[in-house]
C-alpha cells in the first residue's frame, strides 16, 4: 500500500544502503505522500577546523546531500527534510 507520511527519525545516516532506503521511503509515500527525514542540524558545507561537536555532526548527518528540501521548523538540534520526487 501507499503511506501519507513516511518518516526516518536521526537513523538514515547509520544505514549501509540509504540511498536504496530513501528510493524505497519514497515508493511507500506513492504519488501522492510525503518523505520526512530528521537529522542532526549540521553545517551545510564543512568548514575546517571546526569544533569537536560540528565535526561530530557534519560526519552524521545529512548535509550537503541533494534532492532534499530544508523545512521550516525551528529546532537547535534537529533539521527537518523532504524528498523531492
Amino acid at each position: 500500500g501507499e503511506y501519507t507520511l513516511v518518516t526516518a527519525f536521526e537513523c538514515v545516516h547509520d544505514m549501509p544502503d540509504p540511498v536504496g532506503v530513501l528510493a524505497v521511503m519514497r515508493q511507500m509515500a506513492g504519488d501522492s505522500g510525503a518523505v520526512m527525514v530528521m537529522d542532526e542540524r549540521a553545517a551545510e558545507e564543512f568548514t575546517a577546523p571546526a569544533d569537536p561537536v560540528e565535526r561530530l555532526l557534519y560526519a552524521a548527518s545529512l548535509a550537503g546531500s541533494s534532492g532534499l528540501e530544508v523545512l521550516d521548523v525551528d529546532h537547535d538540534f534537529w533539521r527537518f527534510y523532504r524528498l523531492h520526487r
